[in-house]
């Protein structure tokens, strides 16, 4: 979202003798842009508020793609295969006495197949198959 004030006045004249001024402001990342100008005239006043507009795009894209590729650093794909042995995420909105100490994942369980949108079919290690897919963020290896 960005939002382009409207161009001010400076009291008193800056050093350089301009005397307005333009901001434009990138709600999202918080980045400022500001130019000082001696004198303005409507038709430079739209100039002037496009070419900033376009800066501070420029730049809320530049940091959103910096963001992304610092986040995609940290992600890591997990390849499933039938057979191996996974352990399952506790998603339990329950009050435990036990507090930071609950275990955050249960079970040996064994892969039984896997579906290319991540979605995970397992049984029990003595056979009982799951009735209902999980997906891959809420499971992850078991090495014995």
């Amino acid at each position: 979202m960005w939002g382009i004030d409207m161009i001010g006045t400076i009291e008193p004249k800056a050093s350089n003798e301009h005397c307005f001024i333009l901001v434009a402001i990138d709600y999202f990342t918080k980045w400022v842009e500001v130019a000082s100008y001696a004198n303005v005239t409507k038709y430079d006043r739209l100039n002037l508020t496009e070419e900033k507009r376009l800066t501070a795009m420029c730049h809320g894209k530049l940091y959103q793609w910096r963001m992304k590729k610092a986040f995609d650093k940290k992600v890591r794909s997990s390849v499933f295969r039938e057979g191996d042995l996974v352990l399952k995420k506790i998603l339990s909105f329950k009050h435990d006495v036990r507090r930071k100490w609950t275990p955050n994942y249960e079970g040996r369980y064994v892969m039984k197949r896997a579906f290319s949108g991540g979605a995970l079919v397992f049984t029990t290690m003595d056979g009982e198959e799951f009735t209902r897919p999980m997906n891959t963020d809420a499971v992850k290896k078991y090495f014995a």
